[in-house]
């Protein structure tokens, strides 16, 4: 399956150790998003947690669509000094555990919490806020040559002293429950907190009125998108228990939000209902552009910023050749790529993206979806002299795209999506196709 090339673990040789970091050694989500089920009974035996199973494509409440593949292992080892090891998991039910090493965290309910070590139970306590279901949650666990520090999103929930025998040994961690696995990651060295390895700030996906909270990695201007259709109106949330009245942006809402765990509550009146939430960064309105001589018939090359939302984007393509299956055309709202693929090689990873795509074949316009696959949203016939140069400008804001293609005054496709991808950079995509030049023009326009 060329579309998910990268879905490997990285595997680190490490003073005479091998070490499997896991789906994430880069600060990106992970691929997959593997769903572990099992009985509440299994939570009592730590020993079966190394070996378990989990399975994909299975449903979960986050309505992401992932794919199926039986025997996923859910142990990952690391190097247990100097490490730190970040999970965002979401429980579909209770109870659910984690294992970092010999220690582990057990979430009974929504509002308590125990830990053990070495199945001897250390601490167990109510948290000062609710680990609701079906949200994702963040799980942090920090080890130095001091101590050893677990933190529930944001909240430091222990603090041990680190001992000898803990020192530059193998450690692990697994997961167990019903649970659904939005990133894991584990980074190595002494200078990493656990906010700072943070690549970014944590999705909430929230049905109705309900409290949530974000483990915000630094002070700063964020964007709140909602699944409110009518914008006109300011949006009103309580933020850290303050009243809150957001004004619209040409996406979502303008939010700033301090470094730490913020609580959210959206008050959905009576006029709309908020069913999905998603908080990132903000950035400044900027203008990326780039001219590009590919080298082969494979690639993908991306500009602007991660966290770029409403958008145009201009691209000018000079083709040369292409295959029977070619296509050619641009990416948006692009995170979690492989930039190419390792070695430069661009052939590798060609789908190994999140975001949309609009591209070029010999016969259509093709406008589509990825999450490490290809999905097409709209199709529609294409009668292009595909000799000539060739324009493609496209216009993004919330959940609407405008496809226009050369000069067009009116687009050739316009798509509203339902559940959108809200955030990512843009650039442009090409398969079995020999491409002279070409030169694109974002403008981020929040």
């Amino acid at each position: 399956d060329h579309s998910r090339d990268f879905n490997i673990d990285p595997i680190l040789f490490h003073d005479e150790k091998v070490i499997l970091l896991g789906p994430s050694f880069y600060e990106r989500e992970a691929p997959p998003l593997p769903h572990y089920s099992a009985s509440s009974s299994d939570l009592q035996d730590a020993s079966l947690w190394n070996m378990k199973a989990g399975r994909f494509g299975q449903s979960n409440p986050l309505g992401i669509n992932v794919l199926d593949s039986p025997n996923v292992m859910s142990i990952r080892t690391f190097e247990l000094s100097c490490s730190v090891v970040e999970m965002h998991v979401a429980a579909n039910s209770h109870p659910y555990g984690l294992v970092f090493g010999d220690f582990r965290i057990e979430i009974p309910s929504e509002n308590t919490y125990k830990l053990f070590h070495h199945e001897k139970a250390i601490t167990d306590g109510n948290l000062p806020f609710a680990l609701v279901a079906d949200v994702l949650h963040s799980y942090v666990f920090r080890s130095d040559t001091l101590h050893l520090k677990i933190y529930i999103d944001g909240l430091l929930l222990s603090q041990l002293d680190n001992t000898d025998s803990n020192r530059g040994c193998i450690g692990y961690y697994a997961l167990k429950g019903d649970l659904v696995v939005g990133h894991t990651q584990v980074s190595l060295g002494t200078t990493i907190t656990a906010f700072d390895s943070l690549s970014y700030t944590l999705p909430a996906h929230v049905e109705g009125k309900k409290d949530f909270y974000l483990a915000v990695p630094a002070t700063g201007r964020c964007i709140l998108h909602s699944s409110v259709k009518t914008k006109t109106h300011a949006m009103k949330v309580v933020l850290d228990n303050e009243l809150r009245q957001l004004e619209p942006l040409a996406s979502g809402y303008d939010l700033f939000l301090k470094k730490g765990v913020r609580k959210i509550t959206v008050d959905d009146g009576s006029d709309y209902s908020a069913e999905t939430i998603v908080v990132h960064k903000r950035i400044q309105a900027g203008y990326y552009q780039k001219n590009i001589s590919p080298k082969g018939s494979y690639g993908k090359y991306l500009l602007g910023n991660e966290n770029m939302s409403s958008f145009e984007l201009k691209a000018e393509f000079k083709r040369n050749q292409m295959g029977k299956d070619g296509a050619f055309g641009v990416i948006f709202r692009t995170t979690n790529s492989a930039e190419g693929g390792e070695g430069k090689d661009r052939v590798l990873g060609i789908n190994f993206f999140i975001g949309y795509g609009f591209h070029i074949t010999a016969t259509k316009f093709v406008l589509s979806k990825h999450r490490y696959d290809s999905n097409v949203l709209v199709q529609i016939p294409s009668d292009l002299y595909l000799s000539q140069d060739i324009s493609v400008r496209i216009t993004g804001i919330g959940p609407y795209f405008e496809v226009f293609v050369n000069d067009s005054s009116d687009p050739i496709i316009a798509y509203h999506d339902e559940d959108p991808l809200l955030f990512g950079r843009c650039g442009i995509r090409f398969s079995s196709c020999l491409i002279d030049r070409a030169a694109i023009d974002i403008t981020c326009l929040d």
